[in-house]
């Protein structure tokens, strides 16, 4: 069975806007706050919660578990972000805010909406941003429940 052109051609047009996005959200944080936008979720995650394991992080913003040490690493240098061990259960690592990465957040947040509304508002009424998002959720929902394309 071959896919129609037309869904190969929103497939990618998702995947370039998704980027474009990224971009533009990167470069906004870099300039204001020296952060990507991947560390601005972890802080916005963290914001307000008791200490989180990285999993959980890591599936809360949608990265693989593996690209956390790093990421955890340049956040932890820059004093965002503090590692503790869970008493618990020794194994499991633990992420929580440091003073400053509670005010980074706090900081970033009101921009990333700020910057998320004008970047949005050229994409339509909220009448095609309700359709829009409700395709995004059931497409997102397909693909997590897919375990075999075959």
């Amino acid at each position: 069975m071959s896919i129609p052109k037309d869904k190969i051609k929103l497939f990618h047009m998702v995947s370039r806007m998704h980027q474009a996005l990224f971009r533009a959200s990167d470069k906004m944080l870099a300039a204001h706050a020296g952060i990507s936008t991947t560390q601005s979720a972890v802080l916005l995650y963290l914001n307000g919660r008791a200490p989180v394991s990285i999993g959980d992080v890591a599936e809360t913003i949608g990265i693989k578990i593996t690209s956390m040490s790093g990421l955890i690493d340049r956040m932890e240098k820059k004093g965002l972000i503090s590692r503790t061990r869970d008493s618990a259960d020794m194994r499991t690592v633990l992420l929580s805010l440091t003073e400053l990465g509670k005010i980074v957040s706090e900081e970033t947040g009101p921009k990333i909406k700020q910057a998320n509304d004008q970047m949005l508002a050229a994409g339509g009424s909220p009448e095609d941003w309700a359709v829009f998002t409700a395709v995004c959720e059931r497409l997102i929902q397909k693909a997590d429940e897919t375990k075999d394309f075959n």
